[in-house]
């Protein structure tokens, strides 16, 4: 017996069940970092024990799409062990195979893991993932990211580090994700939309790859979705989007889910899912890719996926009483920008709380709301600012247009909330965008006076 490791997991597990006892927190990362104190070789030793391991990463979209696949895992009847809270640092990951492998030899159980883009090139040398999924690469908290060619970069190291047995799944409607297939060994799986009425009429001032990544000249789109994704070539050396072999078609967009068939190698399927936004059929795709290279029937995957409702703070509903809040996590302009497009699937005026933190966790960094095209948002009934830098939100609104009449600033989240609730009527609902650490506060409000789990109880 490995008493080390033994001895690691332990008190892991005790750290975990006294961090939720003393409210400090849902237990998702403590366990991991008392671990790996006690044992620094814990991960691979941990790893040994799955049978198998699928990785998510990129900046957007990776809790959506783990969540996913989870629901699709459990659906198929597979044993697994997922970091479900979204703790996706090493501490997160190791916390969730903690709680999922047991002191005994070999488990048959799979690990699913979403994974931060920074994080990426430490764990999978010793993961060694069996399947590798990449949502999208868009300019993040600048503090802990840098610039776009740094989190390429990272990723793309992570994927050298493969075995030639393993498989990557990427976004051919980025550039910067297809192009990280260019010197691979490894036979990549694209996924993306073909669809050009879902095409942009305008573009986004937060699109952040215009440029051909192989030769440097501007590259142009046939049409863009949003940001810099769409179809696309480079007219001097030939860098041109790949041809997925998972495609989103027929795409018909509603704030409460979204239908459209998804062209796979082993057949069409037709989804209808409690999702919104053009953001979460790329999301639905990675996630399709990935079952069907793990041998899910197509059967499997819409059952699962036609009852998938949202995760964490991505879309969900707090009902509280006869009224409800609509959870919106955003954390950079395109995040944003998805939300408010999101928003405007339906016309009805908006009764909206914006809550911005400057955490470690949120980014210290809030220039990227001037990014957002906040000039795009629907008319609203009011719009609350909160949270760290609530008179920040509440300028770049003015600075939009929007009848200053109609904005209002009240730091206090608990305080915005209630005055929010106070405002509008029985059958009524608020729109609450928040970033992480500010959705974090008010989930934690909303527990106490509304209908929601725990964050770390989610799917």
């Amino acid at each position: 017996m490995d008493l080390r490791l033994s001895l690691a997991i332990g008190t892991a597990r005790l750290g975990g069940r006294l961090s939720r006892r003393l409210h400090r927190g849902g237990g998702t990362s403590l366990p991991g970092l008392l671990a790996l104190r006690l044992d620094p070789k814990i991960l691979s030793k941990l790893t040994n024990k799955l049978s198998d391991s699928v990785v998510i990463t990129g900046t957007n979209g990776k809790t959506t799409t783990a969540n996913m696949l989870a629901a699709i895992f459990r659906t198929h009847g597979s044993e697994f062990i997922h970091n479900t809270a979204g703790a996706n640092l090493v501490s997160g990951l190791l916390t969730a195979m903690i709680g999922g492998i047991g002191y005994g030899s070999q488990s048959q159980k799979i690990g699913l893991f979403e994974v931060d883009e920074a994080t990426i090139p430490k764990v999978t040398p010793q993961l060694q993932p069996k399947i590798v999924a990449v949502t999208n690469i868009f300019r993040d908290q600048l503090d802990r990211y840098g610039e776009l060619d740094h989190t390429a970069e990272l990723i793309k190291s992570a994927l050298t580090s493969l075995d030639d047995n393993a498989r990557v799944v990427l976004n051919s409607d980025d550039p910067r994700v297809a192009v990280l297939a260019d010197g691979l060994n490894l036979r990549p799986i694209f996924f993306g939309i073909e669809d050009e009425r879902r095409a942009a009429f305008h573009l986004d001032q937060a699109r952040d790859s215009n440029e051909c990544l192989l030769c440097g000249t501007a590259l142009e789109y046939k049409f863009q979705y949003f940001a810099h994704l769409g179809i696309y070539t480079c007219p001097k050396c030939g860098f041109t989007r790949p041809e997925p072999q998972f495609k989103a078609v027929d795409i018909e967009l509603a704030l409460g889910g979204t239908h459209f068939k998804v062209i796979t190698p082993v057949g069409s399927l037709k989804l209808k899912t409690k999702l919104s936004g053009l953001y979460n059929v790329y999301n639905t795709l990675a996630a399709v890719a990935v079952a069907i290279q793990l041998g899910m029937a197509p059967t499997t995957i819409k059952a699962a996926l036609e009852e998938f409702k949202p995760a964490f703070g991505r879309l969900e509903e707090v009902k509280i009483g006869a009224k409800m809040v609509r959870l919106m996590l955003m954390k950079n302009p395109t995040g944003f920008n998805q939300v408010i497009s999101a928003l405007n699937l339906d016309d009805t005026p908006k009764n909206l709380i914006i809550a911005i933190n400057d955490n470690l966790a949120d980014g210290i960094d809030v220039s990227w709301l001037w990014d957002v095209d906040i000039e795009r948002l629907g008319e609203f009934n009011f719009a609350i600012a909160s949270g760290v830098r609530g008179e920040e939100m509440a300028l770049r609104l003015k600075y939009a247009g929007f009848k200053t009449g109609r904005i209002m600033v009240k730091n206090n989240l608990e305080k915005a909330i209630e005055s929010g609730l106070s405002r509008i009527a029985p059958g009524e609902e608020i729109s609450l965008l928040a970033t992480y650490t500010a959705m974090l506060e008010a989930r934690k409000h909303l527990q106490k006076i509304g209908d929601i789990g725990a964050f770390w109880e989610g799917a």
